[in-house]
């Protein structure tokens, strides 16, 4: 669901962060084989690590 235009920048940013690690999650967990559950969990564990070092270099 769209928010408001007023929002506030980083708000978006970790609701959007947020939907992106949960889309991950569940696509993981409907993944109906061993291989593309470990393929999701590949993207989920770099993505995690991407976001752990932007949030180190944020001020």
């Amino acid at each position: 669901m769209p928010k408001a235009a007023n929002s506030n920048p980083n708000d978006q940013i970790t609701e959007l962060v947020k939907r992106l690690q949960n889309d991950l999650t569940m696509r993981k967990q409907l993944s109906s084989n061993d291989k593309d559950r470990l393929k999701y969990q590949e993207a989920l564990d770099q993505f995690q690590t991407a976001m752990h070092a932007y949030q180190k270099k944020q001020p």
